[in-house]
């Protein structure tokens, strides 16, 4: 009796890709993977407060200068217009300073973690 075998084969690279990226989703992984992942989750959890706060209130100072111009241009309310306008650039004026300091917290809490675990990560190679 003559022995069959198959074999199956993507048709296209890209569904092969495809393939393949499924199939890691459901694969164990093994220790550097999860120690990878571990570095990226603290990478995102020390920077991620920062950015937050940052476009929080670059979004606000925008938008509160902008109303400031509103009241001066179109409702012609001046002091009201230049007051928001102040208060709109001062919130822009203090989103870099504040992103740096918290950018600085974040480091000083997640660094030594992070360099512990990227330093192991470096060694295994």
């Amino acid at each position: 009796m003559a022995d069959f075998e198959y074999k199956y084969s993507a048709r296209d690279e890209s569904e092969r890709r495809e393939i393949e990226r499924i199939k890691n989703a459901y694969a164990p992984k093994d220790e550097r993977q999860q120690k990878v992942e571990k570095l990226k989750r603290l990478n995102e959890k020390a920077r991620r407060p920062a950015i937050i706060t940052a476009l929080t209130l670059g979004i606000a100072g925008t938008l509160i200068f902008g109303f400031g111009m509103c009241l001066c241009l179109v409702w012609d309310e001046f002091v009201w217009g230049i007051c928001a306008g102040v208060l709109g650039i001062l919130l822009l004026g203090i989103t870099p300073p504040l992103h740096s300091r918290l950018l600085k917290r974040g480091a000083e809490k997640y660094g030594g973690e992070i360099l512990k675990l990227s330093d192991e990560l470096l060694k295994e190679e």
